[in-house]
Protein backbone atom coordinates (compact mmCIF):
# COMPACT_ATOMS: atom_id res chain seq x y z
CA UNK A 1 0.00 0.00 0.00
CA UNK A 2 1.40 3.40 -0.93
CA UNK A 3 1.85 6.10 1.68
CA UNK A 4 -0.98 8.14 0.09
CA UNK A 5 -3.31 5.13 0.35
CA UNK A 6 -2.28 4.56 3.96
CA UNK A 7 -3.09 8.15 4.81
CA UNK A 8 -6.66 7.49 3.67
CA UNK A 9 -6.88 4.41 5.85
CA UNK A 10 -6.33 4.35 9.56
CA UNK A 11 -4.68 2.74 12.50
CA UNK A 12 -6.97 1.25 15.13
CA UNK A 13 -5.79 0.94 18.72
CA UNK A 14 -7.75 -1.50 20.87
CA UNK A 15 -6.75 -1.17 24.50
CA UNK A 16 -8.78 -0.74 27.68
CA UNK A 17 -6.05 1.49 29.13
CA UNK A 18 -6.81 4.89 27.63
CA UNK A 19 -3.46 6.41 28.63
CA UNK A 20 -1.59 3.65 26.78
CA UNK A 21 -3.83 3.99 23.74
CA UNK A 22 -3.36 7.75 23.69
CA UNK A 23 0.43 7.40 23.87
CA UNK A 24 0.43 5.03 20.89
CA UNK A 25 -1.97 7.36 19.10
CA UNK A 26 0.37 10.34 19.58
CA UNK A 27 3.28 8.33 18.14
CA UNK A 28 1.24 7.15 15.15
CA UNK A 29 -0.11 10.64 14.41
CA UNK A 30 3.47 11.87 14.00
CA UNK A 31 3.59 9.64 10.88
CA UNK A 32 0.64 11.54 9.43
CA UNK A 33 -1.77 8.63 9.76
CA UNK A 34 -5.29 8.82 11.15
CA UNK A 35 -5.90 6.98 14.37
CA UNK A 36 -8.97 5.70 16.18
CA UNK A 37 -9.03 4.34 19.71
CA UNK A 38 -11.38 1.70 21.05
CA UNK A 39 -11.36 1.10 24.80
CA UNK A 40 -14.38 -1.20 25.15
CA UNK A 41 -14.89 -4.59 23.56
CA UNK A 42 -18.45 -3.76 22.56
CA UNK A 43 -17.09 -1.03 20.22
CA UNK A 44 -14.68 -3.29 18.32
CA UNK A 45 -16.97 -4.79 15.65
CA UNK A 46 -18.37 -1.37 14.74
CA UNK A 47 -14.89 0.18 14.57
CA UNK A 48 -13.59 -2.63 12.33
CA UNK A 49 -16.48 -2.12 9.95
CA UNK A 50 -16.47 1.68 10.03
CA UNK A 51 -12.72 2.29 9.69
CA UNK A 52 -11.37 -0.80 7.86
CA UNK A 53 -8.01 -0.25 9.57
CA UNK A 54 -4.71 -0.93 7.82
CA UNK A 55 -3.00 -1.68 11.13
CA UNK A 56 -4.41 -2.74 14.51
CA UNK A 57 -2.58 -2.43 17.83
CA UNK A 58 -4.38 -5.04 19.94
CA UNK A 59 -4.04 -5.44 23.69
CA UNK A 60 -4.60 -9.08 24.58
CA UNK A 61 -6.15 -8.25 27.97
CA UNK A 62 -9.21 -6.04 27.65
CA UNK A 63 -10.55 -6.22 31.17
CA UNK A 64 -13.53 -8.57 31.05
CA UNK A 65 -12.72 -9.60 27.47
CA UNK A 66 -9.71 -10.93 25.67
CA UNK A 67 -7.83 -10.07 22.54
CA UNK A 68 -8.66 -13.61 21.44
CA UNK A 69 -12.28 -12.49 21.07
CA UNK A 70 -11.14 -9.52 18.99
CA UNK A 71 -9.22 -11.87 16.69
CA UNK A 72 -12.48 -13.77 16.14
CA UNK A 73 -14.23 -10.49 15.26
CA UNK A 74 -11.43 -9.56 12.89
CA UNK A 75 -11.71 -12.90 11.10
CA UNK A 76 -15.49 -12.56 10.87
CA UNK A 77 -15.02 -9.07 9.36
CA UNK A 78 -12.45 -10.45 6.88
CA UNK A 79 -9.99 -7.87 8.17
CA UNK A 80 -6.79 -7.48 6.17
CA UNK A 81 -5.19 -5.31 8.87
CA UNK A 82 -1.64 -5.93 10.02
CA UNK A 83 -1.96 -6.87 13.72
CA UNK A 84 0.45 -5.87 16.47
CA UNK A 85 -0.32 -7.85 19.63
CA UNK A 86 0.35 -6.12 22.95
CA UNK A 87 0.55 -7.34 26.51
CA UNK A 88 1.71 -6.17 29.90
CA UNK A 89 2.38 -9.77 30.86
CA UNK A 90 5.22 -12.09 29.91
CA UNK A 91 5.74 -12.54 26.16
CA UNK A 92 4.60 -16.15 26.48
CA UNK A 93 1.09 -14.77 27.14
CA UNK A 94 1.00 -13.79 23.47
CA UNK A 95 1.55 -17.32 22.17
CA UNK A 96 -2.15 -18.30 22.14
CA UNK A 97 -2.91 -15.10 20.21
CA UNK A 98 -0.14 -15.80 17.70
CA UNK A 99 -1.45 -19.32 17.14
CA UNK A 100 -5.04 -18.17 16.80
CA UNK A 101 -4.16 -15.40 14.34
CA UNK A 102 -2.29 -17.92 12.22
CA UNK A 103 -5.17 -20.40 12.38
CA UNK A 104 -7.65 -17.68 11.38
CA UNK A 105 -5.28 -16.57 8.58
CA UNK A 106 -5.01 -13.06 9.96
CA UNK A 107 -2.03 -10.81 9.23
CA UNK A 108 -0.04 -10.96 12.44
CA UNK A 109 2.79 -8.46 12.24
CA UNK A 110 4.59 -8.32 15.58
CA UNK A 111 4.41 -8.10 19.35
CA UNK A 112 4.76 -5.16 21.67
CA UNK A 113 5.42 -5.62 25.36
CA UNK A 114 4.21 -3.14 27.94
CA UNK A 115 5.68 -0.99 29.20
CA UNK A 116 7.28 -0.04 25.91
CA UNK A 117 9.68 2.56 24.61
CA UNK A 118 8.54 5.02 21.96
CA UNK A 119 11.15 3.51 19.65
CA UNK A 120 9.49 0.09 20.01
CA UNK A 121 6.13 1.47 18.85
CA UNK A 122 7.81 3.29 15.98
CA UNK A 123 9.63 0.11 14.91
CA UNK A 124 6.44 -2.00 14.98
CA UNK A 125 4.56 0.66 13.05
CA UNK A 126 7.29 1.04 10.43
CA UNK A 127 7.54 -2.73 9.91
CA UNK A 128 3.78 -2.91 9.35
CA UNK A 129 3.85 0.07 6.98
CA UNK A 130 6.72 -1.47 5.01
CA UNK A 131 4.64 -4.60 4.38
CA UNK A 132 1.82 -2.54 2.90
Amino acid sequence: MKQSELQKSCILIIDDELRVAELISDIVKESGLSVHIVTHFDQVATALEKYSPAIVFLDMNLGTHSGMEVLDLMAKANSQARIILMTGMDDSALEPGRKKAKRLQLNLESNLGKPFAIEDVEACLQAALDKH
